[in-house]
């Protein structure tokens, strides 16, 4: 049975788990947002099912509870930081505020990160931007899950991107993806609810193509679009693993077979004030401009409109904030299993939306 929880609540639910496990209040705050966000986004896969494993790891040595984030080097529109191997979403978005502000002096600013981990949905840190009507960028490598096109073991890891950029709609243009065929959190949640996978997604441990999604995490996924995913998920690893100085490609930890490592992550984010090379209005214009032009697009044979890129997103969201974020019977008890294990009564926290 699926029931609808309100965002306060589950938000107030992450936060109590979160500062059980031994989290900074301020931390818990910014984790709980992300996973709450990515949940009334409809992106389920990095919402509140990640924090049993956040928590675990945490209470394993995997996540330093409260790390010491620091910058190794900087420039004026560039920095280096280190994560000091606290939770993704804590370090990211640490360094998406500083990726911001160096912006708003230099135009165009990049932060780079190393030791960190899992960091959640990419578009929490890209939509920061959105908030200073900048366009925000950021990208991730991840554990080894994805095998190079023509190959069937894993080299690279999912490897996610996210741009979002401004526009006068009050609909945000939200790319985020994984550079594999699905996120290795959709077939987590596909083996939860008992279904099939798409094939084309994953291939079991001897190369073939599988739809089974206990035999997809025995074996890997695929890249998107072939040779094209592959090389995006490549380039990907460069910035965040080779250039930061992280864990890279076959060498990021996996999260759920080694909860007492870190996993090494590398992290990019790059913010870019629009202000700096025209007008926000005229900027603002132009977007309508070509929103209009895509809108006019008669759909295709099946479809009934041609919509943007973080648009459904966006309509899911509209939707949850009234009416409450869907969880089923697995995933609550998930939830109040995770409260008894670190002393915390959920239960008032799970109650539906009257």
């Amino acid at each position: 049975m699926m029931k609808k929880i309100p965002k306060q609540k589950l938000e107030r639910c992450c936060i109590g788990i979160l500062r059980a496990a031994g989290v900074k209040s301020r931390h818990a705050g910014i984790v709980a947002s992300s996973l709450i966000k990515a949940n009334l986004r409809g992106v389920d896969s990095h919402g509140i099912s990640q924090l049993p494993i956040y928590v675990e790891r945490l209470s394993m040595g995997g996540i330093n509870p409260d790390p010491n984030i620091r910058t190794v080097s900087e420039g004026p529109s560039m920095a280096l930081m280190d994560g000091d191997d606290g939770l993704g979403i804590v370090v990211g978005a640490t360094a998406m505020d500083r990726s911001i502000e160096k912006a708003k002096c230099s135009g165009i600013a990049s932060v780079a990160v190393k030791k960190s981990n899992h960091f959640g949905m990419a578009a929490f840190f890209s939509m920061m931007a959105l908030e200073h009507d900048m366009i925000g960028v950021c990208m991730s490598n991840s554990a080894p899950f994805v095998a190079p096109w023509g190959g069937k073991r894993p080299c690279l890891g999912t490897n996610p991107f996210s741009v979002a950029v401004p526009t006068p709609t009050g609909c945000p243009i939200v790319l985020d993806m994984a550079t594999s065929a699905a996120a290795r959190g959709k077939i987590r949640l596909a083996l939860q609810k008992k279904e099939k996978i798409p094939e084309g997604w994953a291939l079991d441990s001897e190369g073939q193509m599988t739809t089974d999604p206990a035999t997809a995490l025995e074996g890997c996924l695929l890249p998107f679009g072939g040779p094209k995913g592959y090389g995006i998920g490549l380039i990907i690893d460069v910035f965040c693993g080779i250039l930061t100085g992280s864990n890279y490609g076959p060498y990021v930890i996996p999260a759920y077979k080694d909860v007492r490592s870190p996993q090494g992550t590398g992290h990019f984010f790059l913010s870019l004030d629009i202000r700096k090379f025209m007008s926000l209005d005229l900027f603002k214009s132009r977007m309508d401009g070509i929103i209009k032009e895509i809108k006019r697009c008669p759909p295709a044979t099946g479809m009934t409109e041609v919509l943007l890129p973080g648009e459904p997103e966006f309509i899911t969201e509209k939707e949850r904030l009234t009416a409450g974020i869907p969880l089923d019977d697995v995933s609550m008890n998930k939830i109040r299993r995770l409260g008894k294990t670190v002393n915390v009564d959920v239960g008032e926290f799970l109650e539906p939306s009257k």
